[in-house]
């Protein structure tokens, strides 16, 4: 549903906040050395990047300091030892690390392109 909703719609913001705290925290109980959780993180690492756009429209989304961007930072940090790829990304950077770089500002706008184009 949340794919498909207007992202300007400003009663909306907050659903989109609470899905990606939900997923974040959720993929913080997961183990990245056990396939089918490792695939969910791949599949929650995509919508995490995607969702991690928004900030593009409210910067205080997931901005420093926020508890949302510390549990963001926990997840990279507890993914840094294993990295998540995805074949269907049309980048070549492992997900958690794009993520990281998307969190911390040094992804650029092409690189952010590249991710969620579907060829």
């Amino acid at each position: 549903l949340l794919w498909y909703v207007d992202i300007n719609d400003s009663l909306l913001f907050k659903d989109y906040e609470q899905h990606f705290i939900i997923l974040l925290n959720y993929c913080l109980t997961l183990n990245a050395k056990t396939p089918h959780q490792r695939s969910y993180l791949r599949d929650a690492l995509i919508a995490l990047i995607y969702l991690l756009t928004f900030r593009e429209i409210n910067p205080q989304f997931v901005e420093r300091g926020s508890a949302s961007y510390t549990q963001s930072k926990k997840l990279c940090d507890r993914l840094n030892s294993t990295p998540i790829l995805s074949s269907k990304a049309n980048i070549e950077t492992p997900l958690n690390q794009f993520f990281e770089r998307l969190l911390d500002g040094s992804a650029t706008q092409d690189e952010v392109d590249d991710m969620i184009r579907i060829d």
